[in-house]
């Protein structure tokens, strides 16, 4: 006997009483009866991007920053510092297409989003690997400022806890409250790049020599906290005092005031 084998036999005993009270030989009956529906497959949910880097807005003003523009993807500048964007210039637009959230005219604009293109021919403009795009907003008191990012052109996929969907341009002191990697030194709040930029200084004026343990254990803080954590924590844990990167910091901070 031939059986489906999506289902599962099992067999029935039927049994007949004669008048007499006998038990007459018994009648084998299979029923069948169907096998439990599958399981649904369970999906995985992919792990998620922070929506948007904070960058404060004296940081992004005389430092700038980078935005990357994924394949397919939407990446977004937007200014949460009540000032509205007045003028957008691309400095190549072969690859990058941009899109405001309102009409310039209309005084409302706070964000763009960037996205990528096939490639569209502009003839007698040249063409980088690497463009940036400026951005002059005015404010509500009619100051006005213009920023300055660079656009990298990425592959591939984002990489969650490491790259964004784009970045927010907000009060220094909303930084300064959610980013562990501040600290408030004598002249303003110094981030890791104005750290970073105070150890080159303090090497090339011989403050310090490249082969001091501490160069290495600054590097190491700065490196661990741009991939997570809180700076003042790591350091503790290298082993590199707070002075130590106040000093530095406000090297950074005075070289980036007199040189952005």
């Amino acid at each position: 006997m031939k059986f489906n084998h999506s289902q599962q036999p099992i067999l029935v005993l039927y049994c007949t009483i004669s008048v007499s009270g006998l038990i007459v030989l018994p009648e084998l009956a299979l029923a069948q009866i169907p096998s439990p529906a599958p399981r649904p497959a369970v999906m995985v949910r992919p792990a998620r991007l922070p929506t948007l880097n904070p960058i404060g807005a004296t940081t992004a003003l005389q430092e700038g920053a980078t935005v990357k523009i994924f394949p397919g993807r939407a990446s977004v500048i937007n200014f949460r510092t009540n000032e509205f964007i007045t003028s957008i210039t691309l400095s190549d637009p072969t690859y990058v297409l941009y899109t405001p959230n309102a009409e310039i005219d209309s005084g409302q604009t706070t964000a763009l989003i960037l996205r990528l293109s096939d490639g569209i021919a502009f003839e007698n403009l040249t063409r980088s690997s690497r463009p940036n795009i400026s951005i002059t907003t005015i404010n509500q008191e009619g100051k006005q400022k213009t920023y300055l990012f660079d656009l990298e052109i990425a592959s591939g996929l984002p990489i969650p806890n490491r790259d964004h969907n784009g970045i927010a341009i907000v009060p220094d002191n909303e930084v300064i409250a959610t980013n562990g990697n501040v600290i408030q030194t004598a002249k303003g709040y110094a981030t890791t790049n104005h750290i970073e930029r105070g150890l080159r200084i303090a090497i090339r004026q011989g403050m310090t020599s490249s082969t001091d343990p501490i160069v290495a254990k600054v590097q190491e803080v700065l490196a661990q906290s741009r991939n997570g954590g809180s700076l003042m924590a790591i350091a503790q844990q290298v082993g590199v005092p707070i002075a130590v990167l106040s000093t530095l910091g406000e090297l950074g901070l005075d070289a980036t005031r007199s040189s952005p």
